[in-house]
């Protein structure tokens, strides 16, 4: 079985005119991460200042290194709960995303497959919730092979 490296779950919703703050309020739940439209965004570590932002962007991300994947996902949509409302209706959302993404290290004795199953009632959440799921999977094969 692979070892799960790099395991991130969350939901990112976005929209040229969306106010981070506006969301914020809504949902009663603080971002990981959010800006506005146009606004430059400077390294914490690098101080360098990247490109302005081409949409504004409002997000709630969890990361789990080294944990099962399904712990992961579960957790991110955990913080969701007690959200009642479409997250795509929310004003000025143009796109509602889930996004789930894993990478993992196999060694020879590995069947090079990095898999997770959604539960029945967590796809009846999303659902729910009005987001677009994305996965993203990888393997990196160790040096023996």
């Amino acid at each position: 079985m692979p070892r799960t490296l790099k395991m991130s779950s969350g939901f990112y919703l976005y929209g040229d005119d969306l106010n981070p703050l506006e969301i914020t309020d809504l949902l009663g739940i603080e971002p990981t991460g959010a800006h506005l439209k146009g606004e430059v965004v400077v390294g914490k570590t690098t101080g360098r200042a990247y490109s302005p932002r081409k949409t504004g962007l409002w997000s709630h991300v969890i990361s789990l290194d080294g944990e099962a994947v399904e712990e992961v996902v579960a957790g991110a949509l955990g913080y969701f709960d007690r959200v009642d409302r479409d997250l795509s209706s929310l004003p000025n959302v143009t796109r509602a995303n889930f996004d789930v993404f894993a990478t993992a290290l196999c060694g020879p004795e590995d069947d090079r497959q990095l898999e997770f199953e959604f539960t029945p009632l967590q796809l009846g959440r999303l659902a729910y919730l009005g987001v677009v799921a994305t996965i993203s999977l990888g393997t990196i094969p160790t040096e023996d092979d």
